[in-house]
């Protein structure tokens, strides 16, 4: 009898221990969407890898390299603002993420030397100096 409550036992914690917690099953699609979406970009279905990733992003919201990529994304397309907005949620979850950070340079690089037409207006405040800051940081 007490072998018999042993084995049950045994192959009721084998089972769970084998059972993926739903969170991990999360994260493992939403890593295949991460991957689907490189794999669109590198095709040049951009439409697609921007769903792939905004997916990726709501199965996996803690992930800074979604939103990453992503902002990556937008900035190689010339989507400037979306480019930044996913390139902040990104340095929200880590300050420290290379890409975030990547695309939140050029941005303010750019912003920071502004075209002719720019240039000759004297009404608006110059910001030249303080997007370069921004972009060095």
């Amino acid at each position: 009898m007490k072998s018999s409550v042993l084995i049950l036992v045994l192959a009721a914690s084998t089972a769970a221990a084998q059972t993926p917690p739903a969170a991990s099953s999360k994260t493992g699609e939403a890593y295949a969407q991460f991957l689907l979406g490189h794999r669109l970009a590198e095709n040049d279905d951009q439409a697609g890898a921007i769903a792939a990733y905004k997916k990726a992003m709501e199965l996996d919201p803690t992930a800074a390299d979604i939103p990453a990529e992503l902002a990556g994304l937008y900035l190689e397309q010339n989507k400037i603002q979306e480019a930044m907005t996913a390139a902040e949620q990104s340095l929200k979850l880590a300050a420290d993420n290379r890409e975030g950070n990547r695309v939140m340079g050029i941005v303010y690089a750019a912003m920071s030397d502004p075209g002719p037409e720019q240039r000759t207006r004297t009404t608006a405040p110059d910001k030249s100096e303080e997007y370069a800051a921004k972009a060095i940081q």
